[in-house]
């Protein structure tokens, strides 16, 4: 009986020798029908075909996998899992028509584990196009762009979206392309919704490096604008002196005054104001402090430029710096102004058609304001005036409170501007304490004996018994 065996082991030995040396492969094998020990001899010394019916076939037979959809999308993966079978070792020394039988039956996905994906991407036996159709059917997301060894295969990653959107593989593609923001790259950060934070990339990457990619983030009107945001501030560089890029569009330099990339320097002012004029109110309000330093007592001040922060939700304390430089009569009529920036306009830079406007106002400002248009009725009243004024009684009481010297006819001169808004009984307690009793008798249509001068003469029209 042994002898039998042997002498059908050696049969056996010298069919796969002849197989060999005529190098003879079979189209299909089948484990069920085979001779065992004769399948395992074909098995061992790859003599049948790598096609994929023979390779799901041993996975079967000889991995023990059962029959499911990763015999198409995960193929590689449960090869490789038998590092040791005859099976990977024919496969990786005839990996270019193993990948064409893999391809062609992965019914358009691959869903490989990474570390399979990258066994195949990083094959120096594959050819690059190879690689490419690969690519075109992958579904497995890889880790880190610096895996594939091959960089002519990481534009067609980047645009697959087969990239982990990490801040490292945005930082290296960006190094591989020449320092270059590319239009996949922005596409491929833009895609999808990620928090970056580029803070470690101080550690991982030389300053010029760093230096570069800022630049051109600053650069980027493509960027979505929160991860232009991002990026920026996660970097942690900034122009501290000279700004000079041009062309950015308005809602990103806008990010870049905000979050104070942009800091205040005589250079970048004179630059911004220049080349971006929408944004440079919002460029001195955010560094407002700098500015004031900057033009104080200067020829970097622009008075333009410094009555339009007036109305800027800054600090008094600015715009009062802001208004000492300011040579010229200004407008205080800005509801927008404080009252302590009205305050130093009507003191200052008076604007003498405000009056009217303020007088008329007068109850509803606040006290400082107040006091400035008392002192500014004052004046008025001292220079002999022609012109009608509309005052309140509250002004009028102010004015007499305030000023104990003023004369008897600058008292008639302000009342006869308060007659308009006064009753019969406001009209008389005003008479008694100018001391104008002699007039009370017009309420009683009597003719009041009057000293004529150039004061009563022109305010007796105002009052009436009618």
């Amino acid at each position: 009986m042994f002898g039998k065996n042997i002498t059908q082991g050696l049969i056996r030995v010298s069919f796969i020798e002849r197989f060999k040396l005529l190098n003879i492969r079979f189209c299909k094998i089948d484990y069920e029908i085979a001779d065992t020990e004769l399948f395992e001899l074909i098995y061992e010394n790859n003599l049948y075909a790598l096609e994929f019916a023979n390779i799901v076939h041993l996975l079967k037979i000889k991995y023990g996998v059962e029959e499911s959809d990763d015999f198409k999308h995960k193929n590689y993966t449960l090869i490789k899992k038998q590092p040791d079978s005859p099976l990977n070792a024919y496969i990786d020394n005839e990996i270019h028509n193993y990948l064409i039988e893999n391809l062609a039956n992965c019914n358009g996905k691959i869903e490989e584990d990474e570390q399979a994906v990258l066994m195949i991407l990083n094959n120096s036996d594959l050819e690059t196009e190879q690689k490419v159709n690969y690519i075109d059917v992958l579904k497995t997301v890889i880790h880190s762009l610096a895996d594939v060894t091959n960089e002519n295969l990481w534009k067609g990653l980047i645009m697959s979206n087969l990239v982990m959107r990490t801040e490292e593989n945005v930082i290296n593609y960006f190094v591989k392309c020449g320092n270059d923001l590319t239009d996949e790259i922005i596409q491929f950060i833009n895609g999808e919704e990620k928090k970056y934070d580029f803070s470690k990339s101080k550690q991982l990457h030389e300053r010029d490096i760093q230096r570069a990619f800022f630049n051109a983030i600053v650069r980027s009107n493509q960027l979505n604008n929160k991860y232009y945001e991002q990026f920026l501030v996660t970097l942690g560089w900034c122009y501290n002196s000279s700004f000079s890029v041009e062309d950015i569009i308005k809602e990103k330099m806008d990010i870049l005054i905000k979050r104070k990339i942009v800091k205040m320097h005589e250079t970048s002012l004179t630059f911004i104001r220049e080349n971006y004029p929408l944004n440079l109110v919002n460029y001195i309000v955010a560094n407002i402090k700098g500015y004031c330093e900057l033009v104080n007592e200067s020829e970097l001040f622009n008075n333009d430029e410094g009555v339009a922060l007036l109305a800027e939700n800054i600090s008094d304390v600015f715009k009062i710096k802001l208004l000492k430089n300011v040579n010229e009569v200004l407008t205080a009529i800005n509801d927008a102004y404080s009252d302590e920036v009205k305050t130093f306009i009507l003191t200052n830079n008076f604007y003498a058609e405000d009056l009217s406007h303020f007088a008329s106002h007068y109850d509803k400002e606040e006290e400082k304001t107040k006091a400035a248009i008392v002192l500014r009725v004052l004046n008025w009243l001292k220079t002999e005036p022609n012109d009608s004024l509309p005052v309140s009684a509250d002004l009028f009481d102010d004015i007499l409170a305030l000023d104990k010297n003023i004369s008897s006819e600058e008292k008639t001169i302000l009342f006869s501007h308060l007659l308009a808004v006064l009753d019969e009984t406001q009209c008389k307690y005003y008479l008694k304490i100018l001391k104008l009793d002699v007039f009370l008798g017009l309420f009683e249509r009597k003719r009041p004996q009057i000293i004529i001068n150039n004061t009563n003469y022109k305010d007796t029209g105002n009052i009436s018994s009618e």
